[in-house]
């Protein structure tokens, strides 16, 4: 969760100086809070995908209007509550990605009726789209991230990274000299988590700030995608030990030094971190590795180098509901995120309550 700058240097230097030491160290399980879960609801249909979440607790995604349907419609959800956001053209899928805390939301849309299925990505405020220029008119513009200055993220398919700040595209390949080739989310500061072509052709991360672009170095990996910064500048990800190995690890770095997030008890997982916020708090996804386990993906949490499955962190009964993945985390502690709940799909918010 990209969020406030103002407390970026007592993180750089409070926190990231004792990143490699005290992170490792562990937290007793007494520290964690427990957390009440909300389903964010839907729109009528069965399709419910949850991708954002902003410091007010609002929540955004795309969600079918019924059963069947293959148009999705970009949502904003609420204490549970869900609204759709007003389509321009009947024959377009709609997807918001992302709300910023002042209630802009950074999206796009898919054209249906059109062969190419072009994309074209916009902000939402009040009711009105402004759509972002593209270089060419059957480019694909997709939004990722939106931070509190309006300045949105994403690429142009088939493969460069641009940033949409002060209503004018920003190639960072251009502006940085790297292959960047996807901007996947941006802090209050401007800095922007990203991947490119890094060394011999390989996709590894980096962070664009201020016209550079540095490549992490990623406790050695050949291989790396970022896919969140938050205020003090940490970045987490997933990396591979080699080239296309199917499993990942996930990683969160910071002045420099990367650790590793490594998994929860029980047999060997694929992670996936997806976010964080300002205290550090990584949340995502991990999935045992083996063909014939019968668990599904489990969302985490990780905190101070002890990574929980956030199952276990339900205050009360489970009521039915399995989370899978975590997608997206606040400075409240906020997580929203895909589940099921009594075996139906289902989007949650999950909320501390101690």
């Amino acid at each position: 969760m990209s969020s406030s700058f103002g407390r970026r240097e007592f993180l750089t230097h409070g926190l990231g100086a004792a990143l490699a030491t005290t992170s490792l160290s562990g937290r007793a399980a007494s520290a964690w809070p427990r957390y009440r879960v909300t389903d964010l609801g839907d729109l009528g249909g069965g399709t419910i995908i949850v991708n954002g979440i902003n410091e007010h607790g609002v929540a955004v995604g795309m969600a079918t209007r019924h059963d069947g349907d293959n148009k999705g419609v970009g949502f904003i959800s609420k204490a549970g509550r869900m609204r759709g956001l007003r389509m321009d053209q009947r024959s377009v899928s709609s997807s918001a990605v992302a709300i910023n805390s002042l209630g802009v939301v950074a999206g796009y849309d898919l054209e249906n009726a059109n062969v190419s299925y072009d994309q074209n990505a916009w902000t939402w405020q009040g009711g009105t789209r402004q759509y972002f220029d593209k270089v060419n008119e059957h480019d694909s513009a997709f939004a990722t991230d939106i931070n509190d200055a309006g300045v949105v993220t994403g690429f142009l398919y088939p493969s460069f990274g641009v940033l949409w700040r002060d209503g004018r595209r920003v190639d960072l390949s251009a502006e940085t000299g790297r292959r960047i080739v996807q901007a996947n989310a941006i802090n209050q500061a401007g800095d922007v988590a990203c991947y490119g072509l890094g060394t011999h052709g390989r996709v590894q991360s980096y962070v664009c700030r201020q016209g550079t672009a540095l490549l992490l170095d990623v406790l050695g990996s050949p291989q790396h995608e970022a896919t969140d910064i938050n205020a003090a500048g940490q970045v987490c990800g997933r990396y591979r030990q080699v080239v296309d190995e199917q499993r990942g690890y996930g990683y969160l770095w910071q002045n420099g030094v990367a650790i590793d997030l490594g998994q929860l008890p029980g047999p060997d997982q694929s992670i996936w971190p997806l976010a964080l916020n300002d205290a550090g708090m990584v949340v995502g996804s991990s999935s045992v590795i083996a063909p014939d386990s019968p668990r599904v993906p489990h969302a985490f949490i990780w905190q101070d180098g002890t990574m929980v499955d956030l199952n276990r962190l339900i205050d009360g009964d489970h009521d039915g509901w399995v989370l899978n993945k975590a997608v997206d985390i606040n400075n409240l502690g906020q997580i929203v995120g895909q589940g099921t709940h009594r075996g139906v799909p289902r989007a949650f918010l999950v909320t501390p309550v101690a």
